[in-house]
């Protein structure tokens, strides 16, 4: 069976640090696949690099599995991988967000990754959001009354919040659609998770990964 690489819902996003040196094992098998604790590490360094900070071994190990189930889906289904221009658009957004070439290559450091792992980490991000969308986006359907009703109760006091004008329902009401669209998305994925992480029978072999 295919060895899983992951990157990380999630926006995750499995390979080698490969400017750490590191003793790899195995840390769980679901069915006839393993993770490895490199991959863990990876995830754990991707967060660092993104968010300034990382969970927990636990949680850390609960998304890497929520990885694997929705790449194993995608895999089967044979849905196609994100393309290189978008994969580098990505990878130049999240350099650029740095603000500087050396502020980008200390946090690399830091973090312990190379370009070349952000590269693969970002392309699985890629394909387990668009894989998302593709599942569940099809059978959306949001109602001219959910976005009307997200404009009065939702945007509306944001912009009186910040003493800023709201604009006219027609010229958000696109914006507004999408985003009710991405809420319900994350919240079925999220719901579909759950439930394929319940059925799945994963052997863990560090107690480390256990709450």
């Amino acid at each position: 069976m295919r060895r899983f690489r992951w990157i990380s819902l999630g926006l995750g996003w499995l390979l080698l640090v490969a400017t750490q040196q590191v003793v790899d094992r195995i840390i769980a098998r679901i069915g006839d696949d393993i993770l490895l604790q490199s991959e863990l590490e990876e995830l754990r360094a991707f967060q660092q690099l993104i968010e300034g900070r990382s969970a927990g071994r636990p949680e850390l190990f609960e998304q890497l599995v929520r990885q694997w189930i929705v790449v194993t889906e995608a895999e089967a289904a044979r849905f196609s991988p994100p393309a290189p221009p978008q994969v580098e658009a990505a990878f130049a957004q999240l350099a650029d967000s740095f603000g500087s070439r050396e502020t980008w290559q200390a946090r690399l450091r830091e973090a312990g990754l190379t370009e070349a792992a952000v590269r693969r980490l970002l392309e699985r991000q890629l394909l387990v959001s668009s894989y998302l969308d593709y599942k569940f986006r099809p059978a959306l359907t949001i109602e001219e009354s959910e976005i009307e009703r997200y404009y009065q109760q939702e945007l509306i006091p944001q912009m009186r919040t910040r003493h800023q004008s709201p604009p006219e329902l027609e010229s958000v009401r696109e914006q507004i659609r999408e985003l009710l669209a991405q809420r319900e998305i994350s919240r079925r994925a999220t719901q579909w998770l759950e439930t394929a992480r319940a059925q799945l029978r994963v052997e863990i072999l560090d107690a480390s990964l256990t709450p």
